[in-house]
């Protein structure tokens, strides 16, 4: 992954910073996937109140810094896959269940795995769909699955 710094399009990554009382364990505290439609930008995330479209990218939405990341070697076609793929899920519950076992090692201090951060779940999801695998390992040790 890579942070892009020339121009957004369907399917990136947004990341955003963690509010300062989880800092201590997480740089970023939420995910999202970027959507262009009709000339606006939307982010499809998995929040409390389920999977959903929100119109808007930026500081005004969620009131904290972001970044925008894009796998390496993804193309505009991945990009739309990885949309399709996420606009399958909408109007899915938010799994409340998932956050136990991470606040149960937020406590404890281990390191979190990106799999169980219930809004990542939808953009692991959604990269996987398009044949790419988001790991935790470090950028050149991750591998496309294609």
């Amino acid at each position: 992954m890579r942070v892009v710094d020339d121009g957004f399009r369907d399917g990136d990554v947004v990341l955003v910073d963690a509010r300062s009382a989880l800092a201590r364990w997480a740089i970023y505290d939420h995910a999202g996937l970027v959507w262009f439609r009709r000339g606006r930008v939307y982010t499809v995330e998995a929040g409390f109140s389920g999977v959903r479209v929100w119109c808007g990218l930026g500081y005004h939405r969620w009131g904290r810094h972001f970044e925008i990341f894009r796998p390496d070697g993804a193309t505009v076609e991945d990009g739309q896959c990885v949309i399709d793929a996420a606009l399958l899920r909408l109007g899915e519950s938010y799994a409340f269940w998932n956050l136990v076992p991470i606040l149960r090692k937020m406590l404890t201090r281990r390191a979190l795995a990106v799999q169980a951060l219930v809004c990542t779940e939808l953009v692991a999801y959604s990269w996987e769909a398009a044949g790419f695998s988001l790991c935790l390992a470090p950028a050149a040790l991750c591998s496309r699955h294609r």
